[in-house]
């Protein structure tokens, strides 16, 4: 199976050359240059020059889209996995390429904001969708840049920072109750930029008890000096929901509430050709769980988590490439009635440079880390670019990841769930190869990937009756092949109406079989995704964008959803119609949790000062 796929990646890679030829004319190359990637390398690259799979939602793609949560963006992005327990962003889990929400990475602005209680928390992002400017995702293997929980990818979400007096009002309303809004400003004064947002959602709820009421406030400030800058921002959400079904069907109606603090601080100070960046973090989840709402103190979960960081790295810049080297220091705290009170220090020393060399990049880099219960691990890792046309590069990575057990599947104790605290953390390699091909008209991407893990983290059981416990499964080797088409039509055939579309597939391979134990999500990960999205425009106010995904799991049914928004723009009013799950399609993505049918809603974005 290996080397069909492997035949199949070069054929097409071979094929991409008389096709650049086809296309060619005299129109306006498609501009990479000023696209600034800063997740793929501790040294911001541009698209062009990258030599990984990095995914980028602009903002332009986020407003147009028919969502109105982080989880439903991404959910439109191939090789991503979103499983959602309840509508708009209540809880949800987010895995790459097949691995686990535990080996995830997110970050906001370069900040690392994963829970180390339980990956269930890692969406709970203080940041709304009109705060952010764009979205990177870089698939596949991460520790040499950013240490532990890195194994599947990294998701790096970069907010706006508005140089000029703006504000806008976002609200809309629609079935079940919904009402949703939020107030954003930036205020410019000389050489500070400040920013806030408040946001304010909520929902009766599509069935039963799975109502909710999320609350988000920012802020954020930007100094520039000549050789300066200095960032801050204070972020908060607070979520209190009906969990129907969350975590086991033996007590179904749960209620969950939590509170996520997140307060950072960067400082960049460039002398010559060094530049240094100093990071600081503070990060504070509350989580209050109830099992059964009829008898809430017969069980409750309660339990504080908070996170400090402080990370210092230095960029020098010579006729050799570009060096990084720093440092991280990191401390976790948690008390809470069920999982006790527990603390581990985290420290971490990472290396990379880069090289272009005419038409090749090389990044290589490694990370030493070290925890309070382990000792140091040494994490390499390897990019390459090659440049084999004008409009074609190709691309090859390997590297090697691990994964910390999150305190939940150490101590966790309920009556359905047991932790294990004699979990070892989780290894991978990955190897990965792949290709890109950008035309005005046209861009192509295809990849194809292999991840060895060992030791990796599973909840798992006999049989329905019996209780979930956690276990490290030896091995497990997962192989997937990704592509993405985008054409630009308007371009190709003159043809206004339709700018652009966008066509994505991914494939999933597992070789581990669970045996006499039911997996709960190691082997619970989709199979065949593929999606497609278009941007019609019938006039130059009224834009309309679909979007379709199909689903299939490993271990499951198969889905497709459709989702719709019609919008219609008159100087700074923008109206927008929106209906998500157009054929009130029935499916599940987590356990037994039937996901919302058909929903309409109606909005509006009023930009006050345009």
């Amino acid at each position: 199976m290996t080397y069909i796929l492997l035949k199949l990646v070069f054929t097409i890679l071979i094929i991409t050359i008389p096709i650049s030829q086809i296309f060619a004319d005299e129109r306006p190359q498609y501009d990479l240059d000023n696209v600034v990637i800063v997740s793929s390398s501790r040294i911001p690259m541009s698209l062009k020059d990258i030599a990984r799979d990095v995914t980028i939602i602009e903002r332009e793609d986020i407003t147009k889209a028919p969502v109105n949560t982080i989880e439903d963006l991404l959910s439109y992005t191939s090789g991503l996995d979103i499983r959602q327990r309840g509508a708009n962003g209540v809880q949800g889990d987010i895995s790459i390429r097949g691995g686990s929400f535990e080996q995830t990475l997110i970050l906001i602005d370069g900040i690392k904001v994963t829970d180390p209680q339980t990956g269930h928390h890692n969406l709970d992002l203080p940041v709304s969708l009109s705060e952010i400017e764009r979205i990177e995702i870089l698939k596949g293997s991460a520790s040499k840049l950013y240490g532990p929980n890195a194994m599947g990818g990294v998701i790096n979400i970069i907010t706006r920072q508005n140089e000029k007096l703006t504000g806008s009002i976002d609200a809309s309303f629609g079935d079940f109750g919904l009402r949703s809004n939020t107030l954003t400003f930036s205020l410019p004064l000389e050489k500070i930029t400040q920013g806030v947002s408040f946001s304010k959602q909520a929902s009766e709820g599509y069935g039963t008890g799975n109502e909710y009421d999320i609350s988000k406030m920012s802020y954020s400030s930007s100094l520039k000096l000549e050789n300066t800058g200095i960032d801050f921002s204070a972020r908060y959400i607070d979520k209190e929901f009906g969990a129907y079904k969350f975590y086991s069907d033996r007590f179904p109606d749960e209620w969950e509430k939590t509170e996520t603090i997140l307060l950072t601080s960067t400082i960049n100070h460039s002398i010559k050709s060094i530049k240094n960046r100093l990071s600081l973090n503070w990060r504070r989840h509350n989580d209050d769980f109830i099992l059964d709402r009829s008898r809430p103190e017969w069980y409750r979960n309660q339990h504080t988590t908070d996170q400090y960081g402080i990370e210092l790295q230095s960029s020098i810049t010579s006729s050799y490439g570009n060096t990084v080297i720093g440092i991280e220091l990191a401390k976790e705290e948690l008390q809470g009635n069920s999982l006790g009170d527990h603390k581990r220090n985290r420290s971490g020393l990472f290396i990379e440079h880069s090289q272009i060399l005419s038409n090749v990049t090389i990044v290589p880099g490694f990370s030493f880390y070290k925890y309070t219960d382990h000792d140091w691990e040494y994490y390499p890792g390897l990019d390459i670019g090659y440049q084999i046309h004008s409009d074609i590069r190709l691309y090859g990575s390997m590297g090697k990841s691990f994964r910390i057990p999150s305190y939940t599947e150490l101590y966790y104790i309920s009556p359905a769930n047991i932790g294990n605290p004699n979990l070892k953390p989780e290894k991978a390699w990955t190897y990965e190869i792949g290709s890109k091909l950008s035309k005005e008209k046209f861009i192509f991407d295809v990849a194809y990937f292999v991840r060895e893990g060992e030791n990796l983290i599973d909840w798992s059981r006999e049989d329905s009756e019996s209780i979930w416990q956690v276990r490290n499964i030896s091995e497990l080797t997962t192989s997937g092949i990704e592509f993405e088409l985008i054409t630009f039509p308007a371009i190709i055939w003159d043809f206004d109406y339709i700018s652009k579309v966008a066509l994505s597939y991914s494939y999933l391979n597992a070789d581990y079989s669970s045996g006499e134990f039911e997996s709960k999500y190691v082997l619970d990960h989709l199979e065949n995704k593929l999606v497609i999205k278009a941007d019609i425009r019938y006039t130059n106010s009224i834009n309309h964008t679909m979007c379709g995904r199909y689903q299939k799991r490993f271990e499951g049914d198969s889905y497709t959803i459709y989702d719709s928004r019609l919008s219609y723009t008159y100087n700074s009013l923008r109206l927008f119609f929106d209906v998500t799950n157009i054929f009130d399609q029935e499916y599940i993505e987590v356990g037994s949790i039937e996901m919302p049918g058909r929903w309409v809603k109606v909005g509006l974005n009023l930009d006050l000062f345009k």
